[in-house]
């Protein structure tokens, strides 16, 4: 999670005619010590060219890692966004929107150490030492894996709206919920041929490579977990998923199971933040040591094995190299929206 600190501002609007606030509200970020930064007013004045009605300056929320949260507000409200930053939202709307913001700029803020102290930790070898865990460590993995369990149902519920999606829109886009975009192939080197080509130089170009390895894994729980009581509602609407994926007979159907996508998108985003949080707390309180028993495991190495380096090659012989670069074909990919933009 990037830690850039910034401000998070809501902007609103006024119909020039009636002077009343219109419920189109942009949420967007500005980066404290970035290059060329603005504040949140001059943002406002670029926003206001082109717009015929009046911006101003609802409110303004000052926040660690602004960059993560801003991506957070955008998804849990995805089924009120309607075009890149704006959002559709009644005042009521308006009003959680601003507290959920407040109040994950306040769990930053009080997360921040771990967040830095899990960032260093990475580069640290652990030590192979495992420790007993205090009862707030134990508390932080059962919340833990609560967000995880329904993060993972939520991504399994996108991967198979996605597919739907897919089948119905392979060759179309479709206006608000999915585009067809065209992607360029892969440039790479034909490591393989060469090898069987010039074994004697491509073991001549063999290096040292450093590398370094890191795993996060947690340790099962014995109970159920209650996704329900993280989550409430999760149930019904997998169920209405797989009602609705079964209902889907062309591209006129795919509104339906698209409502389902950004909801999805507003559940994973909540349990993805909380995941963040959890996960710093557990590395920071093991420090060096490599697990917790019981509870979760985190091992940190440092190794060196023999890599065959093009770089080195395309540098001292550029025609030979070049003999073996590939281009692979263009490929068409599916882009499901992420918000409501019908």
């Amino acid at each position: 999670m990037k830690l850039t600190p910034g401000e998070i501002y809501f902007i609103g609007e006024k119909d020039l005619k009636t002077g009343l606030t219109t419920s189109y509200c942009k949420i967007g970020i500005v980066r404290e010590g970035a290059k060329g930064s603005r504040s949140s007013d001059e943002r406002l004045l670029e926003h206001q060219t082109g717009n015929p009605r009046k911006l101003f300056l609802r409110d303004i929320v000052v926040a660690p890692a602004v960059e993560e949260i801003e991506t957070r507000v955008h998804r849990i409200f995805a089924p009120l966004r309607v075009n890149g930053e704006w959002l559709e939202l009644s005042d009521e709307q308006y009003a959680e929107a601003v507290w959920i913001t407040n109040t994950m700029s306040k769990e930053a803020e009080a997360s921040l150490s771990a967040l830095q102290s899990a960032e260093s930790l990475k580069d640290i070898s652990s030590n192979g030492k495992s420790i007993e865990p205090p009862p707030e460590i134990v508390q932080a993995w059962n919340e833990l894996n609560q967000a995880k369990a329904v993060s993972k149902l939520c991504d399994q519920g996108l991967v198979a709206i996605k597919k739907v999606i897919s089948t119905f829109a392979a060759d179309q886009s479709v206006e608000g919920i999915v585009t067809v975009q065209e992607r360029r192939g892969r440039v790479t080197f034909d490591q393989k041929q060469f090898e069987q080509e010039h074994p004697e130089l491509f073991a001549k170009y063999q290096v040292d490579k450093v590398s370094w390895k890191q795993r996060f894994t947690l340790s099962k729980q014995k109970d159920a977990l209650d996704v329900e009581s993280f989550s409430p509602g999760i149930g019904a609407l997998m169920s209405e998923l797989d009602v609705k994926c079964g209902q889907v007979k062309g591209v006129d159907d795919l509104v339906h199971i698209h409502a389902v996508h950004v909801q999805l998108l507003s559940r994973e985003s909540t349990a993805d933040w909380v995941v963040s949080l959890k996960e710093a707390l557990l590395k920071a309180a093991l420090g060096e040591n490599e697990a917790f028993e019981g509870i979760c495991k985190w091992s940190r190495s440092e190794s060196t094995t023999k890599a065959f380096d093009p770089k080195l090659l395309e540098v001292e012989m550029p025609e030979l190299y070049q003999k073996f670069v590939r281009q692979a074909e263009s490929s068409q990919v599916v882009v499901v929206q992420p918000m409501v933009g019908y």
